[in-house]
């Protein structure tokens, strides 16, 4: 059984070594929603731990309340009461945190809204040429390009002219 083992890892080395690629990353703009619903679960759950912790462990928690061991021991509800308060307190700050902090800066916003427009204007300006030139080259063959119908140049039929289409190739 010892000796299998130690073919079967080796044989399994070889294969994720050398015959095995490794998978492609893709490239993703942030974190997934999903992600970050978890990572803030997680965030609230790590505030109440530490509270509880710091509380419960304090002695300068205990001293800057003013609270003894004795008075402590017949009644702690002064100490888990502060804890609370500190805790909600924490957790409102987070959660304000979490819905005033975009999640991109501003300025990479504009920046992305600006490449946008300017992809946008050199589409469009490179459709509008494209369109232009297909127009002056069937222009008085009385053929026209599916572009430059589309365009509408040359609808008007030549007299004695049949209207053909010539095939375009791209």
């Amino acid at each position: 059984a010892l000796a299998s083992n130690v073919v079967e890892i080796y044989v399994d080395g070889m294969k994720l070594c050398n015959h095995m690629r490794r998978p492609l990353a893709q490239r993703s703009s942030s974190i997934p929603e999903t992600w970050m619903g978890i990572l803030r679960v997680v965030a609230v759950i790590s505030i109440i731990t530490n509270i509880v912790i710091l509380f419960q462990n304090s002695t300068a928690i205990k001293n800057w309340l003013g609270l003894t061991d004795e008075e402590l021991d017949e009644d702690s509800s002064p100490l888990w009461l502060a804890a609370f308060v500190l805790e909600h307190i924490i957790i409102v700050a987070l959660i304000w945190f979490f819905v005033s902090v975009p999640a991109e800066p501003k300025s990479i916003t504009k920046l992305k809204n600006l490449s946008k427009r300017i992809q946008r204007s050199v589409l469009v300006h490179s459709k509008k040429a494209d369109t232009h030139d297909d127009a002056m080259q069937t222009q008085g063959t009385g053929l026209l390009s599916p572009a430059a119908t589309t365009a509408g140049f040359g609808e008007e039929k030549q007299e004695g002219v049949p209207h053909r289409r010539r095939r375009h190739s791209k």
